[in-house]
């Protein structure tokens, strides 16, 4: 009886801990989305990705969209969908040579996750009217505007709307987005989109010389396509520029329920001010791993009370049966 009530308490403290650490991490790898260098086989391929127009491959070093060329198109695509509902695409990548030539660079590069895919176009290389995300990386202002550039900013497109070309993207994307100096940069830059269907789309950059993500912008309400491809693309014109990524790493992750997970959203889309504060969700992690802490001593101390009160009574009935 005592070794029951006690394999009961070391069960439910199992369960409290597994589910804290569920809680804390609920992200997975998608490999079929994720690129590192070698980029490619013996063979000049690659199992899950494809790659066209002017993009040149350096097997160990990057994937170059375009080179210091004027009129260049060049594509990088997944091969698969991506069919999980919320996921994050982190990359990294180069604009810009450093110690390169002084010229008018331009034009720029495209993360997009649309339903089609590999198919030239305008957009930063990419067909218009696209049905999915785009974010663009834009080096060169078309028109004048009260922000400066380089320039990271989102449109969400339906199938039927075009890109604003002329106006950098002003008609599509809310005024969302965020002046980001990214280019020409000696150390990493890096990117991080993040999907929560029918929440949000969030964009957090990390183009300074430390390890601190901060946020560009978020918006809110967002119900992308259920199966989309992801695509790196780019462009240039009579200004011309270099476009490298260097990786990709997709992961999908667990949602908790909305009880669970009430205080955890995105913060709100203000990322048309310019870079905010360090997007940063330890705190939040530390709580919980702290509530499981307190659940789990508080599991504990009441069994061993229980166990001890049984203990003792079990004694005195044997002491009783004695005499």
């Amino acid at each position: 009886m005592h070794t029951s009530i006690f394999k009961t308490i070391l069960s439910v403290s199992a369960i409290s801990l597994f589910s804290g650490k569920a809680y804390a991490d609920a992200s997975y790898n998608l490999k079929s989305h994720s690129l590192t260098a070698p980029y490619i086989t013996d063979g000049l391929y690659n199992r899950w990705w494809d790659f066209g127009g002017s993009t040149v491959v350096e097997v160990n070093k990057f994937i170059r969209l375009t080179s210091n060329q004027n009129s260049q198109q060049g594509w990088l695509w997944s091969r698969a969908p991506l069919t999980a509902q919320n996921w994050e695409v982190e990359f990294e990548f180069r604009v810009g040579e450093i110690n390169g030539k002084d010229h008018l660079f331009g034009d720029g590069f495209a993360f997009f996750y649309t339903v089609d895919r590999a198919t030239l176009g305008p957009v930063f290389g990419s067909k218009d009217n696209f049905n999915g995300l785009g974010v663009f990386f834009d080096t060169y202002p078309n028109s004048r505007h009260k922000y400066s550039f380089p320039r990271v900013m989102p449109m969400i497109g339906d199938g039927k709307t075009p890109y604003d070309s002329d106006h950098d993207g002003e008609a599509n994307n809310m005024m969302l987005g965020c002046s980001a100096d990214f280019r020409d940069k000696r150390y990493p830059t890096k990117a991080v989109v993040r999907y929560k269907k029918g929440e949000y789309v969030e964009v957090l950059l990390k183009i300074r010389n430390d390890e601190t993500w901060h946020p560009c912008f978020t918006v809110q309400n967002v119900t992308l396509p259920n199966i989309g491809y992801i695509g790196f693309t780019s462009h240039t014109g009579d200004a011309y520029d270099i476009h490298d990524i260097i990786s990709v790493e997709t992961k999908g992750f667990i949602i908790p329920s909305k009880k669970a997970k009430k205080n955890h959203g995105p913060p709100e889309g203000k990322g048309h001010h310019g870079i905010h504060d360090q997007y940063n969700n330890q705190e939040e992690t530390g709580r919980g791993f702290l509530f499981w802490l307190i659940a789990i001593s508080a599991v504990l101390g009441i069994g061993y009370v229980v166990y001890n009160k049984k203990f003792k009574n079990d004694s005195r009935k044997d002491t009783t049966k004695l005499f």
